[in-house]
Protein backbone atom coordinates (compact mmCIF):
# COMPACT_ATOMS: atom_id res chain seq x y z
CA UNK A 1 0.00 0.00 0.00
CA UNK A 2 1.14 3.53 -0.80
CA UNK A 3 -0.06 6.62 1.04
CA UNK A 4 0.68 10.28 0.36
CA UNK A 5 -0.72 13.69 1.29
CA UNK A 6 -1.36 16.78 -0.81
CA UNK A 7 -1.37 19.90 1.39
CA UNK A 8 -3.10 23.12 0.39
CA UNK A 9 -6.28 24.27 -1.32
CA UNK A 10 -8.10 21.34 -2.87
CA UNK A 11 -9.00 21.60 -6.54
CA UNK A 12 -11.51 19.65 -8.61
CA UNK A 13 -11.28 18.52 -12.22
CA UNK A 14 -12.73 21.30 -14.35
CA UNK A 15 -14.49 20.67 -17.62
CA UNK A 16 -12.47 21.14 -20.79
CA UNK A 17 -12.98 24.54 -22.38
CA UNK A 18 -13.46 25.28 -26.07
CA UNK A 19 -12.46 28.27 -28.13
CA UNK A 20 -12.15 29.12 -31.80
CA UNK A 21 -8.87 30.18 -33.32
CA UNK A 22 -8.82 31.10 -37.00
CA UNK A 23 -12.26 29.57 -37.49
CA UNK A 24 -11.25 26.21 -35.96
CA UNK A 25 -12.50 24.87 -32.65
CA UNK A 26 -9.83 24.10 -30.08
CA UNK A 27 -10.47 22.25 -26.81
CA UNK A 28 -8.12 22.81 -23.88
CA UNK A 29 -7.80 21.93 -20.22
CA UNK A 30 -8.12 24.93 -17.84
CA UNK A 31 -4.83 26.18 -16.36
CA UNK A 32 -5.89 25.59 -12.72
CA UNK A 33 -6.55 21.91 -13.47
CA UNK A 34 -3.17 21.46 -15.18
CA UNK A 35 -1.34 23.16 -12.28
CA UNK A 36 -3.08 21.04 -9.63
CA UNK A 37 -2.51 17.79 -11.57
CA UNK A 38 1.20 18.66 -11.82
CA UNK A 39 1.28 19.40 -8.07
CA UNK A 40 -0.35 16.01 -7.29
CA UNK A 41 2.19 14.23 -9.53
CA UNK A 42 5.11 16.04 -7.91
CA UNK A 43 3.89 15.20 -4.38
CA UNK A 44 3.39 11.54 -5.32
CA UNK A 45 6.90 11.31 -6.78
CA UNK A 46 8.43 13.11 -3.78
CA UNK A 47 6.64 11.06 -1.11
CA UNK A 48 6.43 7.66 -2.84
CA UNK A 49 9.79 7.62 -4.62
CA UNK A 50 8.35 6.85 -8.07
CA UNK A 51 6.76 3.54 -6.95
CA UNK A 52 4.38 2.16 -9.60
CA UNK A 53 1.68 -0.49 -9.36
CA UNK A 54 2.00 -0.86 -13.15
CA UNK A 55 -1.02 -2.79 -14.50
CA UNK A 56 -2.44 -4.36 -11.31
CA UNK A 57 -6.08 -3.85 -10.19
CA UNK A 58 -6.25 -1.13 -7.52
CA UNK A 59 -8.23 0.13 -4.56
CA UNK A 60 -8.02 3.89 -3.96
CA UNK A 61 -9.20 5.80 -0.90
CA UNK A 62 -9.25 9.61 -1.22
CA UNK A 63 -9.91 11.57 1.97
CA UNK A 64 -10.44 15.31 1.44
CA UNK A 65 -10.26 17.58 4.48
CA UNK A 66 -11.52 21.13 4.03
CA UNK A 67 -10.77 24.04 6.35
CA UNK A 68 -13.62 24.60 8.79
CA UNK A 69 -15.17 28.00 9.43
CA UNK A 70 -15.55 29.33 13.01
CA UNK A 71 -18.98 27.76 13.58
CA UNK A 72 -17.90 24.30 12.47
CA UNK A 73 -14.56 24.62 14.30
CA UNK A 74 -16.48 24.74 17.60
CA UNK A 75 -17.84 21.25 16.93
CA UNK A 76 -14.43 19.97 15.83
CA UNK A 77 -12.98 21.23 19.13
CA UNK A 78 -15.58 19.10 20.95
CA UNK A 79 -14.33 16.02 19.11
CA UNK A 80 -17.03 15.70 16.46
CA UNK A 81 -16.21 14.42 12.98
CA UNK A 82 -18.15 16.71 10.62
CA UNK A 83 -18.91 15.65 7.04
CA UNK A 84 -18.31 18.38 4.48
CA UNK A 85 -21.14 19.28 2.12
CA UNK A 86 -19.54 21.95 -0.02
CA UNK A 87 -19.69 22.81 -3.72
CA UNK A 88 -16.84 20.44 -4.62
CA UNK A 89 -18.28 17.19 -5.96
CA UNK A 90 -16.72 13.87 -4.92
CA UNK A 91 -16.58 12.65 -8.52
CA UNK A 92 -14.60 15.71 -9.65
CA UNK A 93 -12.27 15.40 -6.65
CA UNK A 94 -11.60 11.77 -7.54
CA UNK A 95 -11.18 12.57 -11.23
CA UNK A 96 -8.39 15.10 -10.73
CA UNK A 97 -6.45 12.81 -8.36
CA UNK A 98 -6.87 9.65 -10.46
CA UNK A 99 -6.06 11.39 -13.75
CA UNK A 100 -2.97 12.99 -12.19
CA UNK A 101 -1.53 9.60 -11.27
CA UNK A 102 -1.94 8.05 -14.74
CA UNK A 103 1.39 6.83 -16.00
CA UNK A 104 3.08 7.45 -12.63
CA UNK A 105 1.42 5.42 -9.85
CA UNK A 106 -0.25 3.07 -12.35
CA UNK A 107 -0.50 2.65 -16.10
CA UNK A 108 -4.09 3.89 -16.44
CA UNK A 109 -6.96 4.75 -14.10
CA UNK A 110 -9.03 1.98 -15.74
CA UNK A 111 -7.20 -0.31 -13.29
CA UNK A 112 -9.14 1.16 -10.36
CA UNK A 113 -11.71 -1.43 -9.32
CA UNK A 114 -12.74 0.16 -6.03
CA UNK A 115 -12.79 3.87 -5.19
CA UNK A 116 -13.82 5.66 -2.00
CA UNK A 117 -13.95 9.44 -1.71
CA UNK A 118 -14.82 11.19 1.55
CA UNK A 119 -15.07 14.87 2.53
CA UNK A 120 -14.63 16.19 6.07
CA UNK A 121 -13.92 19.44 7.83
CA UNK A 122 -10.66 19.95 9.67
CA UNK A 123 -8.20 22.56 10.88
CA UNK A 124 -6.31 22.73 7.59
CA UNK A 125 -6.96 21.75 4.00
CA UNK A 126 -5.36 18.61 2.53
CA UNK A 127 -6.02 15.41 0.61
CA UNK A 128 -4.80 12.01 1.83
CA UNK A 129 -4.59 9.32 -0.86
CA UNK A 130 -4.14 5.59 -0.19
CA UNK A 131 -3.55 3.18 -3.06
CA UNK A 132 -3.47 -0.59 -2.60
CA UNK A 133 -3.16 -3.63 -4.82
CA UNK A 134 -6.54 -5.41 -5.16
CA UNK A 135 -5.26 -8.75 -6.52
CA UNK A 136 -4.99 -10.54 -3.16
CA UNK A 137 -8.48 -9.50 -2.09
CA UNK A 138 -9.89 -10.43 -5.49
CA UNK A 139 -8.50 -13.97 -5.35
CA UNK A 140 -9.66 -14.49 -1.77
CA UNK A 141 -13.12 -13.18 -2.59
CA UNK A 142 -13.40 -15.33 -5.73
CA UNK A 143 -12.47 -18.46 -3.76
CA UNK A 144 -14.93 -17.58 -1.00
CA UNK A 145 -17.68 -16.88 -3.54
CA UNK A 146 -17.06 -20.19 -5.31
CA UNK A 147 -17.27 -22.08 -2.01
CA UNK A 148 -20.45 -20.21 -1.01
CA UNK A 149 -22.10 -20.90 -4.39
CA UNK A 150 -21.21 -24.59 -4.04
CA UNK A 151 -22.72 -24.71 -0.54
CA UNK A 152 -25.88 -22.92 -1.72
CA UNK A 153 -26.26 -25.38 -4.56
CA UNK A 154 -26.05 -28.39 -2.22
CA UNK A 155 -28.32 -26.66 0.33
CA UNK A 156 -31.03 -26.11 -2.28
CA UNK A 157 -30.59 -29.67 -3.55
CA UNK A 158 -31.11 -31.13 -0.05
CA UNK A 159 -34.02 -28.76 0.73
CA UNK A 160 -35.76 -29.80 -2.51
CA UNK A 161 -35.20 -33.47 -1.67
CA UNK A 162 -36.71 -32.84 1.78
CA UNK A 163 -39.77 -31.19 0.22
CA UNK A 164 -40.25 -34.04 -2.26
CA UNK A 165 -39.70 -36.95 0.18
CA UNK A 166 -40.90 -35.30 3.35
CA UNK A 167 -37.78 -36.50 5.19
CA UNK A 168 -34.05 -37.08 4.77
CA UNK A 169 -31.90 -40.03 5.80
CA UNK A 170 -29.41 -39.54 8.66
CA UNK A 171 -26.45 -38.79 6.38
CA UNK A 172 -28.40 -36.23 4.32
CA UNK A 173 -29.74 -34.59 7.51
CA UNK A 174 -26.19 -34.24 8.94
CA UNK A 175 -24.94 -32.82 5.67
CA UNK A 176 -27.81 -30.30 5.54
CA UNK A 177 -27.09 -29.21 9.14
CA UNK A 178 -23.37 -28.78 8.35
CA UNK A 179 -24.14 -26.68 5.24
CA UNK A 180 -26.66 -24.55 7.19
CA UNK A 181 -24.00 -23.95 9.84
CA UNK A 182 -21.44 -22.82 7.26
CA UNK A 183 -23.90 -20.65 5.33
CA UNK A 184 -26.04 -19.14 8.06
CA UNK A 185 -24.10 -19.64 11.28
CA UNK A 186 -24.32 -22.42 13.84
CA UNK A 187 -27.28 -20.92 15.74
CA UNK A 188 -29.41 -20.20 12.67
CA UNK A 189 -32.11 -22.77 11.97
CA UNK A 190 -33.16 -21.34 8.60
Amino acid sequence: MIEFTIVGEIQTKQRPRATTIGGYARVYTPKDTILYENYVRAEYQRQCKDFSFQDKPLVINIECVFKANKDIQKFLDLGYNIACVNAKDCDNLAKIICDSLNGIAYNDDRQIVMLKVSKYYGESEYVKVKIANYTGMLLKTAKEQYKRNDLLYHYELLENRLKQKGKLNKQERQRLDRIKGELFGKDNDK
